[in-house]
């Protein structure tokens, strides 16, 4: 990926959605919801328009509806939502 993110942004969103896979895992729906927002608003004011802002934030919606009745698919979307990241750090 091209899109450059600075590395405190992306250290940021990697540890938000790592907590968020770690909450989905145990089917903790509750905790997962407010560390989406949080992923969304910081792509959204941190992150340049682009292949992974788009990403991300498609991510962020495919997660939601999963949390309720596919709790491990919505865990592996977020850990692949990591990867996306570190291959826009390369």
């Amino acid at each position: 990926m091209s899109d450059d993110l600075p590395e405190d942004v992306s250290d940021t969103l990697v540890q938000l959605l790592s907590e968020a896979e770690s909450s989905a895992r145990t089917g903790n729906r509750s905790d997962v919801l407010p560390l989406l927002n949080t992923v969304e608003t910081v792509v959204t004011n941190k992150l340049p328009p682009g292949q992974t802002r788009e990403q991300l934030l498609h991510g962020c919606d495919t997660v939601r509806p999963l949390l309720g009745h596919e709790p491990l698919v919505a865990a592996e979307y977020l850990r692949s939502m990591c990867r996306t990241i570190d291959r826009s750090r390369e």
